[in-house]
């Protein structure tokens, strides 16, 4: 585009109508691929997984910190849990 406006001949330059269109459609374009990163972003923030914690890399500096056992459940499942304590004790 930017050698088609620096063109010696006015002729073959685009006009301020092309160049509205061009700049129209680009935007279009962006929005498009805005609204399409947008989309999987939503999707991965919302889709459930597990993390493995089970190779992780030794801690550096930690001279000081008491290494903490780490439960062999890290992956168990929300819905195994009571988490109405209260409403249970009836």
């Amino acid at each position: 585009l930017i050698t088609k406006c620096w063109d010696a001949k006015a002729e073959n330059r685009p006009t301020a109508k092309e160049l509205y269109q061009i700049f129209n459609k680009w935007n279009k374009e962006r929005l498009n691929k805005d609204s399409e990163i947008y989309s999987q972003i939503k999707e991965s923030i919302y889709t459930s997984r597990l993390f493995n914690f089970k190779d992780l890399p030794e801690p550096v500096n930690t001279d000081t910190i008491q290494s903490a056992s780490i439960s062999n459940c890290l992956d168990c499942q929300l819905s195994e849990l009571d988490l109405n304590d209260e409403n249970n004790s009836d």
